[in-house]
């Protein structure tokens, strides 16, 4: 908006303003496509039958894989404030360098990946939320004539 109002960008000429912008930009992309993933991935952890993969759904672990995961892509994306300058057209990769190329096809691949990682947990929890139904509607309540010990108190009565 201020932008606009100007007519100035101060992030499209000032190199490091830049590098900044850019820098938090695919951070914060690449921290949402993430998180979404270890949310769905902790939907099925939670829903599962196993005792063993629910118990990995803690408050402990996730805290050392929210941490870690924060940690992982603050370092890994330290390659835009290398890559990313000002430029005539704005605030991007030089179209005839390398890393222009490695620019594309990282974001095809961190767009893509928790695209399809969260297609497959919701999956797979849509299913065990469907077995955990159907073990429940297989649970039949014994009808208390049918049942002895309580059958035979009824008769006493």
């Amino acid at each position: 908006m201020i932008t606009t109002w100007l007519n100035y960008n101060g992030f499209s000429t000032i190199n490091s303003l830049c590098k900044i912008c850019s820098y938090l930009n695919v951070l914060t992309l690449v921290l949402t496509r993430h998180f979404i993933c270890l949310i769905s991935i902790d939907r099925w952890l939670i829903t599962s039958t196993n005792i063993y993969l629910r118990n990995k759904s803690s408050l402990k672990n996730i805290r050392w894989i929210i941490f870690s995961s924060f940690s992982f892509w603050i370092i890994f994306s330290i390659h835009t404030t290398i890559g990313y300058s000002s430029q005539t057209i704005g605030c991007s990769p030089s179209s005839n360098s390398d890393y222009a190329i490695f620019s594309a096809i990282y974001n095809i691949i961190t767009s893509s990946t928790p695209f399809f990682i969260a297609i497959i947990f919701s999956i797979l929890t849509m299913i065990n939320i469907r077995k955990s139904t159907q073990r429940i509607n297989q649970i039949r309540p014994i009808p208390l004539t049918r049942h002895p010990v309580i059958s035979m108190r009824l008769k006493k009565i």
